[in-house]
């Protein structure tokens, strides 16, 4: 059955997730060429099979069926936007954050109600911060605090003692290694912020093994146009069709989705991960 959003959005900054300040290390590692690779598609593929989720055309765009299957996560701080309201309106499952420990616990909730995770949208604010380290490599909690980051490194110096910080790479790594969490054989990971580096979405498909994508850039909704009734349709409806766009001058090239898929031998272990710049629009599933 289609999906029907029916929540009126306001077409103004609060749609936007871009962030005032920004940080070339966001980009570091995004090909400078857009590729869709077969180990890409067929990963997809598998996804959609897996969850039975089909596809449709209507005036022009692909739409699915199913579509709102899996674990769609939301930072708590970003309830008000209404972007980001109809991306969850009709999900099947929704879990709000505040911190990086509640990401985490959020994860092992769906995995003891499920067996595994097969599909994580994650929703909220890119990081913002006008120091240098840490910026893009991970997903800030409330207030631009206690976030998740991909390690410990990575994680914003006066974050060190913060309570509810977790890393990719130090609690979610000994979560799954405790079977706390646990990530099904085919699986997809996205997420819905801005300028997240790549090196978070590395790090993150390592230790799940699943296909994530990130936006590297401004995060927003493809279509925001009101103006004739087709605009309409497309504003209203089209919330999977997902834009990143370079931030600044100095950022050109940099803005694309960058997606990473895991590539596995006969056993099921990890041989490496394709990286590749999938341009700038992503159609979320």
């Amino acid at each position: 059955m289609k999906k029907i959003i029916a929540l009126l959005i306001v077409i103004s900054s609060a749609n936007s997730l871009a962030i005032n300040f920004f940080t070339k290390k966001h980009g570091v590692g995004l090909p400078a060429s857009e590729t869709n690779s077969s180990q890409g598609q067929q990963y997809r593929e598998r996804i959609k099979r897996k969850l039975n989720i089909t596809s449709y055309q209507e005036n022009g765009l692909t739409f699915y069926n199913n579509s709102n299957k899996g674990l769609y996560l939301i930072k708590k701080a970003n309830l008000s936007d209404n972007g980001f309201k109809n991306i969850i309106k009709d999900a099947d499952k929704v879990r709000y954050w505040n911190n990086g420990n509640s990401f985490i616990q959020a994860l092992k909730d769906h995995t003891k109600a499920n067996g595994c995770i097969d599909k994580v949208t994650s929703v909220s604010h890119g990081w913002a911060s006008k120091s240098g380290r840490g910026e893009g490599h991970g997903l800030s909690g409330s207030y631009g605090k206690n976030g998740l980051y991909a390690t410990e490194q990575t994680r914003p110096q006066f974050l060190l003692d913060r309570l509810g910080t977790a890393t990719v790479n130090g609690k979610l790594r000994q979560a799954v290694k405790m079977g706390e969490i646990k990530f099904c054989k085919t699986c997809l990971l996205q997420f819905y912020a801005c300028n997240i580096s790549t090196y978070f979405a590395d790090v993150f498909a390592t230790i799940s093994q699943c296909q994530t994508v990130v936006g590297t850039g401004q995060v927003s909704p493809k279509y925001q146009s009101t103006e004739t009734d087709l605009d309409r349709a497309k504003t209203y409806s089209a919330f999977h069709h997902w834009s990143s766009v370079a931030g600044l001058w100095e950022e050109r090239g940099q803005g694309q989705w960058y997606r990473v898929t895991p590539v596995k031998d006969d056993n099921g272990k990890l041989r490496g991960l394709v990286k590749e710049n999938i341009g700038n629009t992503y159609l979320a599933l």
